[in-house]
């Protein structure tokens, strides 16, 4: 991929290498399949693990006691 290919421009005029994220969902159950806002529950997405991640050990459970 060339590097003009890589960077997108956002609405306000920005260009950016960020990966667009979802904003609307089109509803299955209408009859007119039109995009919907998602608003406060959009949803997430996480980062990738950073590097660092390889030095930080996964807690151990603890066998519980009744």
């Amino acid at each position: 991929m060339t590097e003009a290919e890589e960077w997108s421009q956002l609405p306000n005029g920005v260009y950016t290498t960020a990966e667009l994220r979802p904003n609307f969902y089109i509803p299955g159950e209408d009859a007119l399949p039109l995009p919907r806002p998602y608003g406060a529950l959009a949803p997430f997405k996480p980062n990738d693990p950073g590097t660092n991640m390889r030095h930080i050990r996964k807690p151990q459970p603890k066998p519980l006691e009744i």
